[in-house]
């Protein structure tokens, strides 16, 4: 569904209107989201050296891995993305285009939807570690 800005018909510009549409029909709420929202991945092979386009610049300027941080720096292990800033954070974040998750993905082994229980048998071979057993 495109919706546009002005006038009667659409052009490219009006997509970027979607980037947060909700429709409520009734009681329902019905919002347009990322296919892959609320996925959840393994980024190992990102931590890894050479791995991340970012990892050499971020290093190279002292500053955090720019994977790694999310669970070293701010204790979080959601990533969003493409990222934005945060009002009253520091501007640290880097947006990508949506075309770099589409080109990199393949290269994580997705583990389920945030909220779902995956039993062990279900992993990916690479994850089913003795540590992830124990936990």
């Amino acid at each position: 569904i495109i919706f546009p800005i002005t006038g009667k018909t659409c052009d490219s510009s009006d997509n970027n209107a979607l980037i947060e549409v909700e429709i409520v029909i009734e009681s329902q709420c019905f919002r347009r989201v990322h296919p892959e929202h609320m996925s959840i991945y393994d980024f190992t092979y990102w931590t890894l050296e050479n791995t991340h386009p970012g990892n050499m610049i971020a290093a190279m300027n002292g500053h955090p891995h720019p994977i790694k941080k999310w669970m070293d720096v701010h204790e979080n292990t959601f990533l969003s993305y493409p990222a934005f800033a945060v009002p009253d954070a520091p501007a640290t974040l880097a947006n990508h285009p949506i075309t770099r998750w589409d080109n990199y993905s393949p290269k994580f082994s997705k583990l389920g939807r945030y909220g779902d229980t995956v039993k062990f048998v279900d992993l990916p071979n690479e994850i089913r570690l003795d540590e992830v057993a124990e936990h």
